[in-house]
C-alpha cells in the first residue's frame, strides 16, 4: 500500500542546505504571503463532554435518489473573509438565474430560525443565533456580515441546514419552543428538528466524527430530494466537499464523495481555499531555466492542529513549474520504508491538476534551504488524486 504524507514536507523535508537550492529571480518585488488555514474544523459546542472516538462505523447505505437536480457544493475555511466573499459573489450569479436554496453547514432548525430572520423587520433572531455560536468559529463578525449582506442583497434566499444538532440546548431549544408557543408541535418541522437534536446528542457524546459525516450526508439528501428537481448551491468546511477523500480524520467517505456516488455527475465541487497566483519567476533546476508560478507561503499554523513540522521549520514556500512535466514526470519515487511519498491534491494551498510539477522550499532557523519536488502524474491514494514526491538532484 502506498504511503501519504499528508504533512507536506512536516516529515520528509531534505535539509541539505543551500547547494540543493535552484536559482531564483523573481519578476516582481518578493511578496511574503500568509494563506488561509487549510483546517476545516466544524462549528461545534465547545463545552459538551466528550470521550475519545470510538471504533469507526460504516458509510451510510445508499439512499434511493428522486431528485435530478444540479448540486454546486463550494469548501471553505470557515469564517475566512476571501472565502465569504466569493461565496456572496458566487451566491449572487446562482440567484440572479433564479437558484433560492442555499445549503449551509448548520442544523436545520438553525437554518429555519435564519429564514425566519429573513422574513422580520429585526435582527433579534440573527443576534440570538449569534450568541449561540459563542466559541466556535462560526463566532464571527465576518461571519455576521456574511448573513446581513445575503438578506440585503439576495431576500428570497432559503437557507437548508444539513448538519448535526449543534447547539441543541439553546438554538435548538428555542425553535422548539417557539414552533410549540405558535401551536405546531404536530408539524413535520417539529419532529425533524426533534431528530436532529438526537443526532446532536448522539454527536457529543463520543464526538464522533465518522457518525457526523454519515449523518450530514443522509441530512442533505433528504433535503435535497424533498426540493424536487432544483438546483441548489452548498457551503460546507473544505473537509466535506471533496467527492474524491475521506472525511477530515479519514474514518469513512466525506459527505460529497457520498453524494457523489448518489448524484453522480449531478455534483460539481469546489474547493475556495486555494491561492491565487502571486508572481512569476525564474527557476533554474538540473540547468534548466523554468518559468514559475509561485502562490505564496504557509506557516506551521496554516495547516491546523493535526499536522507538526519538525522543530526549526519557519515556512514552507509553493511553485508549479510551467512546461515541466515532460522533463521531470519519468524521475524516480523518494521512498519511505519502502513505499512512495503520497501527498493529495487537497494539502497543497493551490489547485493541483494531473500534469504538473510542484516545487516546494522549506525555511529554517539560520536561512537554511530544503526543496522538494512533487509530480502529478495520475497517482492516487484512497481514491483521491495525490502527487508523488520525486528525486531531483541538482
Amino acid at each position: 500500500m502506498k504511503k501519504t504524507i499528508v504533512c507536506l514536507l512536516a516529515l520528509c523535508l531534505l535539509f541539505t542546505g543551500c547547494s540543493s537550492r535552484g536559482t531564483v529571480q523573481s519578476s516582481e518585488k518578493p511578496v511574503s504571503t500568509e494563506l488561509p488555514s487549510k483546517t476545516s474544523d466544524v462549528t461545534e459546542e465547545p463545552t459538551e463532554e466528550a470521550s475519545p472516538e470510538p471504533e469507526p462505523e460504516t458509510t451510510a447505505e445508499p439512499i434511493t435518489v428522486h431528485s435530478k437536480g444540479q448540486i454546486w457544493l463550494y469548501g471553505e475555511n470557515h469564517s475566512d473573509p476571501k472565502c465569504l466573499k466569493k461565496e456572496l459573489e458566487i451566491w449572487g450569479t446562482f440567484y440572479a438565474e433564479g437558484m433560492r436554496d442555499l445549503f449551509i453547514e448548520m442544523p436545520f432548525y438553525t437554518a429555519e430560525l435564519l429564514n425566519e430572520w429573513m422574513h422580520s423587520d429585526s435582527n433579534r433572531i440573527l443576534n440570538d443565533i449569534y450568541r449561540d455560536w459563542n466559541g466556535t468559529q462560526a463566532y464571527s463578525t465576518d461571519y455576521l456580515k456574511f448573513f446581513r449582506q445575503i438578506k440585503e442583497n439576495y431576500p428570497e434566499t432559503v437557507f437548508r441546514g444539513t448538519d448535526v444538532g449543534h447547539q441543541y440546548k439553546t438554538t435548538g431549544k428555542r425553535y422548539l419552543d417557539m414552533l410549540k408557543e405558535a401551536g405546531k408541535e404536530g408539524l413535520a418541522e417539529y419532529a425533524r428538528a426533534v431528530e436532529i437534536i438526537e443526532q446532536g446528542k448522539q454527536y457529543y457524546k463520543a464526538l464522533q466524527s465518522d457518525y457526523r459525516e454519515n449523518c450530514m450526508a443522509a441530512n442533505f439528501i433528504w433535503e435535497f430530494d424533498r426540493l424536487g428537481d432544483k438546483d441548489v448551491m452548498g457551503i460546507y468546511g473544505a473537509a466535506h466537499t471533496d467527492p474524491y477523500s475521506m472525511d477530515y480524520y479519514g474514518r469513512v467517505d466525506s459527505m460529497a464523495k457520498q453524494l457523489a456516488a448518489c448524484y453522480g455527475e449531478a455534483l460539481h465541487a469546489t474547493d475556495l481555499r486555494y491561492a491565487d497566483p502571486v508572481r512569476t519567476d525564474r527557476i533554474v533546476v538540473c540547468g534548466k531555466e523554468y518559468e514559475a508560478t509561485y502562490f505564496g507561503r504557509m506557516l506551521p499554523d496554516d495547516y491546523g492542529p493535526n499536522v507538526e513540522f519538525p522543530d526549526g521549520i519557519q515556512y514552507l514556500d509553493f511553485w508549479i513549474l510551467e512546461n515541466a512535466y515532460e522533463d521531470f514526470s519519468s524521475f524516480p519515487s523518494v521512498l519511505y520504508e519502502g513505499e512512495e511519498a503520497l501527498v493529495p491534491f487537497s494539502q497543497f494551498p493551490m489547485k493541483i491538476t494531473e500534469g504538473q510539477i510542484i516545487r516546494i522550499e522549506g525555511g529554517m532557523q539560520g536561512g537554511t534551504i530544503g526543496c522538494e519536488y512533487y509530480c502529478s502524474d495520475g497517482s492516487m491514494y484512497q481514491g483521491a488524486p495525490a502527487a508523488r514526491q520525486i528525486e531531483v538532484k541538482e
